[in-house]
């Protein structure tokens, strides 16, 4: 079958032209299978290709380039499925466009989100989104195939750091996963036709980079085709992670712990490649952002006078609404009984995760817009007097990341638990009781002796006839302190150089998150020394 990739404006098209994209309104109805037999052993064959770029990116320091043959492959794989799900994926293209968007949303939009309505029209209608009811498990394969086709042709030419790379085919892997019912072995290899076609068209792409990074027309499509793609390729990816919260909630209800644990690594993965998205998204330089991409998303007609914001998003705002769910089942079903050890693990895992989104959100920002408001803060600041203080991108999205470490462990009420609880820093218990730790005669050929209380290890040590006590565990990873000074009279931690005055246990230098070693106070008693603060 050939594909006329020149003309059509959706699925795989001609290297970095963007096609509009076919989304669902919900995930109510979404469903990755059954798919006939033939398309399941392709599936399968393309995710022990993606098992195979994983294994060689994660065990080996191979840049990109050097997997580019598994990725020449892994397109030809998509070809080939994407013309098997080309009849009925093309279909959405006969009854829906962006112009069909506002009435679909109207008649299918979930009662919850239809205050939404006017900014999804206006973000879908910038990326190119074009929303239909629900997409068939054929018709979502052949999205989801097209997508990552577009993204993998551009990979190698980019400059993405190695574990965002390794995120995406992760997410990747674990997304076209969701489409098989089992494993499927004796898979029969891709045919070579397909791989030589790719091969070509990996390699001419390649040849146009000659010209490409140069040429001021091509830079503007290479920006925008990353900018879409990209967000293309998140809110794929955010669909799925959606479903996976919702079927944690459901398997929460019945309490299938295994479940629980599985939908919420999934989750965690889709929200780590999020991320990745973001990054594949915007890797270019902060001023062709500023110069080509930033003008582009200047609104003057968007509903409310709010700018264009990732507000108008709406596979992110179902997932927050999923996540508010998930914090509403888990207060349900673990109220008396509290989580399961491993629950409570992957539950952990998922909210770090989505703590690391709002993260990597400031160091975005700040790499392009760097001290200076978003356009949607832009907008509203308009109003605000010329001498008012106002908060950067940067410092709203810092606030984000607060909010969010906060959120799963803040009691809902004054008398109700936290979903988790936080995770106190280590600190050593105190009780008022002085214990024998040492003699005056002890310290007659040295000046600092290590002792171990309780399993707890203490430093005792003199200084101008003083005594006094510190923990020996350094404050920065617990590791144990030496029992020799350096030269300059301080402890020492000598694994990643940590320094403390001996006496106050001051930090005086060390590793981020380094503070003061916990002191005690050392009574001599008649030649005896107690020290007073810690548990027998």
């Amino acid at each position: 079958m050939t594909l006329n990739t020149q003309q059509k404006r959706y699925g795989i098209t001609a290297p970095y032209t963007i096609p509009q994209v076919f989304l669902p309104t919900s995930i109510d109805g979404f469903h990755t299978r059954p798919l006939p037999d033939h398309m399941t052993y392709k599936v399968a064959r393309l995710n022990n290709r993606m098992r195979e770029v994983l294994d060689q990116l994660q065990r080996y320091l191979l840049p990109l380039s050097a997997v580019r043959s598994q990725i020449v492959v892994i397109r030809a794989i998509l070809i080939e499925l994407y013309e098997d799900t080309y009849p009925e994926f093309s279909q959405l293209a006969d009854m829906y466009t962006l112009e069909t968007n506002h009435l679909v949303q109207e008649d299918h939009l979930p009662d919850y989100d239809r205050h939404h309505l006017a900014g999804y029209i206006v973000y879908d209608d910038y990326f190119g989104v074009v929303r239909v009811p629900k997409l068939s498990p054929v018709q979502l394969l052949g999205q989801c195939v097209s997508t990552t086709y577009a993204m993998l042709g551009d990979l190698p030419f980019t400059m993405l750091a190695r574990e965002e790379i390794i995120m995406l085919f992760t997410a990747l892997y674990k997304l076209f996963n969701c489409f098989l019912e089992s494993e499927v072995d004796d898979v029969p290899p891709v045919p070579a036709s397909y791989v030589m076609q790719e091969n070509n068209n990996l390699e001419a792409i390649a040849l146009l980079w000659t010209t490409l990074a140069t040429d001021s027309v091509q830079r503007k499509n290479i920006a925008m085709f990353r900018w879409l793609i990209g967000h293309h390729t998140f809110n794929m990816i955010t669909i799925f992670l959606t479903a996976a919260v919702t079927n944690a909630i459901q398997a929460i209800e019945a309490k299938d712990n295994k479940t629980i644990i599985a939908e919420l690594d999934r989750a965690a993965t889709y929200l780590r490649a999020g991320i990745a998205c973001e990054w594949y998204a915007a890797n270019f330089s902060h001023s062709i952002y500023t110069d080509i991409v930033r003008p582009t998303m200047i609104r003057q007609d968007i509903p409310g006078g709010d700018g264009f914001s990732g507000d108008q998003n709406a596979e992110f705002n179902r997932f927050k609404v999923a996540k508010e769910n998930l914090k509403r089942a888990v207060r349900t079903a673990y109220d008396e009984d509290g989580l399961p050890a491993d629950v409570e693990l992957a539950l952990r895992q998922f909210v770090e995760m989505y703590v690391q989104d709002a993260e990597h959100h400031v160091l975005l920002a700040a790499a392009m817009v760097g001290n200076t408001p978003s356009i949607a803060q832009e907008e509203w600041q308009k109003d605000l007097p010329t001498s008012t203080a106002v908060q950067s991108a940067v410092d709203f999205l810092r606030d984000m990341v607060i909010s969010r470490r906060e959120e799963f462990s803040k009691p809902v009420t004054k008398s109700a638990d936290p979903i988790l609880q936080p995770v106190e820093q280590f600190t050593i218990p105190t009780t008022s009781t002085a214990i024998p730790v040492a003699t005056v005669d002890d310290f007659a050929k040295t000046n600092i002796i290590l002792r171990e209380i309780a399993d707890q290890p203490y430093i005792i040590g003199k200084t101008d006839g003083e005594y006094w006590a510190v923990s020996a565990r350094c404050t920065h990873k617990d590791f144990l302190l030496s029992e020799v000074m350096d030269d300059k009279g301080c402890l020492v931690c000598t694994k990643h150089g940590a320094q403390f005055e001996p006496s106050s246990g001051k930090r005086l230098r060390g590793p981020v998150g380094t503070t003061d070693l916990p002191t005690f106070e050392i009574i001599n008693d008649e030649g005896t020394l107690l020290i007073k603060g810690i548990h027998e």
